[in-house]
């Protein structure tokens, strides 16, 4: 899974901290919560654009554990 601007770090996913850039406060709890449930649900390779982890778990095919 690639993410736009969901979170910044896979530290705020697995806290559920939302970034700090939306439009609607509400829709991105929303969708925060949708790809988490996704995650929860499917082995998912969980790539950033915003941290070095991002190429190492695409690399490594790391699967995200919530």
């Amino acid at each position: 899974m690639i993410h736009g601007d969901g979170t910044y770090t896979y530290a705020a996913l697995i806290e559920n901290k939302l970034s700090v850039v939306f439009e609607d406060k509400e829709a991105a709890k929303s969708s925060l919560e949708k790809v988490r449930e996704f995650i929860r649900n499917n082995p998912t390779v969980y790539v950033s654009a915003h941290t070095p982890e991002g190429i190492i778990n695409l690399e490594e095919e790391r699967i995200m554990k919530l």
